[in-house]
């Protein structure tokens, strides 16, 4: 939210309401000032209550990295502005050296894993006609091919 509200070096009063509003929805679920039974348009992302109740306290990067049993290929856009590489780096850092875990990211590609040439990506490289970047293909397909022998 706050990359995409400044990113043309302004915040708007409307972009300020959308951040005041956004803060506190977010602020509510992590002091846990809700129930099951909040609806979507009081919480963060138009999520009901029901799905942050259900997903208090999961640590997704603790969870895989207790599951050795599963093989997990963990890629990442480099100019991915909605998961950026410090979420990245700190699977890498917990589960990155795991016999388990391939890790690969992969520069100047976005969230969808198309090619964008702008230093700063922004919601017009998804409305641009692209495919996935063959490379990720491959090496997605190369990964699968080792997994399931």
């Amino acid at each position: 939210m706050k990359y995409l509200t400044e990113y043309d070096g302004e915040i708007t009063k409307e972009e300020a309401k959308i951040i005041a509003e956004n803060t506190k929805q977010a602020e509510n679920i992590r002091l846990d000032k809700y129930t099951a039974e909040t609806t979507a348009d009081e919480l963060l992302a138009y999520w009901p209550g029901t799905f942050w109740k259900c997903i208090e306290g999961y640590d997704p990067i603790s969870a895989l990295a207790k599951n050795t049993a599963t093989q997990f290929f963990i890629v990442q856009g480099e100019k991915d502005y909605q998961i950026p590489m410090t979420e990245f780096e700190l699977w890498r850092a917990t589960v990155g050296a795991s016999d388990h875990v391939k890790m690969q990211s992969y520069p100047n590609l976005t969230h969808l894993f198309t090619p964008t040439n702008t230093d700063k990506p922004s919601p017009a490289d998804y409305f641009s006609p692209n495919n996935v970047e063959f490379q990720v293909i491959w090496d997605m397909s190369d990964w699968i091919k080792l997994v399931v022998h």
